[in-house]
């Protein structure tokens, strides 16, 4: 019974592993993507932090369900 109970929790551990690995992956390639790719990295910045240019204007339209 035990060894079962066990048995069931290391196949879980298993899964949230993979889940994690499959985000290291997907974060490292998008690392490399920003190191290598000016326009990618602006664009990043752009949507993220909202960095724009001196002469430019943003705006930022939030529709009722973001509010």
């Amino acid at each position: 019974m035990v060894r079962m109970e066990y048995n069931n929790e290391l196949d879980s551990l298993k899964e949230v592993l993979q889940t994690y690995k499959d985000q290291i992956r997907s974060d490292s390639m998008q690392i490399e993507e920003l190191r290598n790719n000016k326009s990618v990295l602006e664009r990043y910045a752009r949507e993220k932090y909202g960095y724009k240019h001196p002469n430019e204007d943003v705006f930022i339209i939030k529709t009722e369900s973001e509010n």
